[in-house]
């Protein structure tokens, strides 16, 4: 039950951690949801199966088994699932792990994204750059920045547009 904050310095620390702060996720003080008072940290969505089915107008939190994304999020998305389908565009950045990991062609994620999955598929769109690491990962969307891939199996479809650089590391020849 004791959340420990320690400093770190990299990139992008300060962009995950600013808002998790102001959520009131470093402290165990209640606040008042609909006159019943609950710690912050306890009612962030988190279930087995999670499909967010409304506009956010902030930071998105999501944890569960199968997580599905199906409208826009206005500022981050921060999420974690067995599966996590992303069909509703993001206002910035997006950081995500699961097993499967995906986001859908026709969908825009309007920052950096950082993946992390068993498989990665990125169809939609990525306004800056773009981080994979996987065990299997395809891309075949609009990248508008540089894509960085670490993944055994890497495919690069017909459709990939990557503005920046390509970079990657397989064990398997390209």
């Amino acid at each position: 039950d004791v959340l420990e904050y320690k400093t770190l310095r990299y990139p992008g620390h300060v962009a995950i951690m600013k808002p998790i702060r102001e959520l009131g996720l470093l402290v165990n003080d209640p606040i008042a949801v609909k006159g019943v008072q609950v710690r912050p940290r306890d009612v962030f969505i988190a279930a087995g199966r999670v499909l967010l089915a409304q506009p956010v107008g902030g930071d998105a939190f999501i944890a569960g088994g199968n997580v599905r994304i199906n409208e826009k999020i206005a500022e981050g998305l921060f999420a974690a699932g067995a599966n996590v389908a992303i069909e509703g565009d993001v206002g910035r950045h997006a950081r995500v792990a699961g097993g499967d990991v995906s986001i859908a062609r026709g969908v825009s994620v309007n920052g950096k994204a950082t993946l992390a999955g068993g498989h990665v598929d990125v169809t939609g769109r990525v306004g800056k750059d773009l981080t994979i690491a996987a065990d299997s990962a395809r891309v075949n969307g609009q990248i508008d920045g540089s894509a960085d891939i670490s993944a055994r199996h890497i495919e690069i479809g017909p459709d990939t547009v990557i503005s920046g650089k390509l970079t990657y590391w397989s064990p398997q020849e390209a």
